[in-house]
């Protein structure tokens, strides 16, 4: 047996009263104890010379007497013994599943272990449970799916929408990227409906007034986007198509809307 747990407490509260000297004696002993699995020979002479405490001597004599029972069989300590019967008889258990072929299964798996507790003397010590060899439990089941009837199934999720991607040409890019990035950083994200709603809003103007109509949200901490006051619209006209006259209006297209200080207006310029 070449491990045990060492209860720190119960140690010390037994070897208080022990010098230095005697303390490294006992621990000598016990451990020794252990090593063997057999209690310390009536004998002492050979112990004492494997251990190299030729010049304690009187010293192990004491610790023995007081710390061990003497009987025909040697030194005995009644807490070292049950221990190491303990660990034998989760060994041999171990040994008999290894020679049928490995681990029993879980619902007839070992609840021993062959971690024992504490030998050190004169404190109550907690019976360690679980089987020592077995290796942690996991399901190996891989993020985003489920099983059903012992099948995986994907997720029945679609993509997360991202409103960062857009192809429309009519939206100041740069400028909704950093909206985007400062709603996530402040932990508002945009829906697709919000991302409809504000993109209405900004195709009624150009390009330089999305990124003020943007740079004032972000500056003043809003979460929504807001016309800017007695500025009227510009709209933004996709580079394969023509650009606005003057007044708005495209050229050559006498149906169709334009805007002018703010006012829709349609057929004829609106003179006030």
């Amino acid at each position: 047996m070449h491990y045990y747990k060492f209860n720190v407490s119960d140690w010390q509260s037994a070897v208080r009263h022990l010098t230095p000297e005697e303390e490294g004696v006992y621990i000598r002993l016990i451990n020794h104890y252990y090593d063997s699995e057999k209690p310390i020979p009536l004998d002492t002479q050979p112990v004492i010379r494997k251990l190299m405490l030729g010049s304690h001597s009187v010293t192990v004599q004491s610790i023995l007497e007081e710390f061990f029972v003497k009987t025909e069989r040697g030194y005995e300590k009644e807490k070292c013994n049950e221990l190491i019967k303990e660990y034998k008889k989760t060994a041999n258990k171990n040994r008999k599943n290894g020679a049928l072929g490995g681990r029993p299964s879980k619902s007839k798996a070992s609840k021993e272990t062959q971690s024992v507790t504490s030998g050190m003397p004169d404190g109550n010590q907690t019976k360690a449970t679980g089987n020592p060899n077995q290796e942690p439990l996991t399901t190996n089941q891989e993020p985003g799916t489920k099983e059903i009837n012992g099948d995986k199934s994907p997720s029945p999720k679609g993509p997360k929408f991202d409103p960062a991607i857009t192809d429309d040409k009519r939206i100041n890019l740069v400028a909704w990227l950093e909206w985007c990035e400062d709603r996530k950083q402040r932990r508002k994200p945009i829906s697709k409906a919000t991302q409809i709603k504000q993109f209405k809003l900004l195709h009624v103007y150009d390009y330089q007034t999305q990124q003020e109509i943007i740079d004032a949200s972000i500056n003043s901490g809003w979460t929504g986007l807001f016309a800017p006051k007695g500025k009227g619209g510009q709209p933004v006209i996709p580079s394969n198509q023509e650009a606005p006259n003057q007044i708005g209006f495209l050229d050559n297209d006498p149906d169709q809307f334009g805007f002018l200080g703010g006012d829709v207006i349609e057929g004829e310029l609106f003179n006030g």
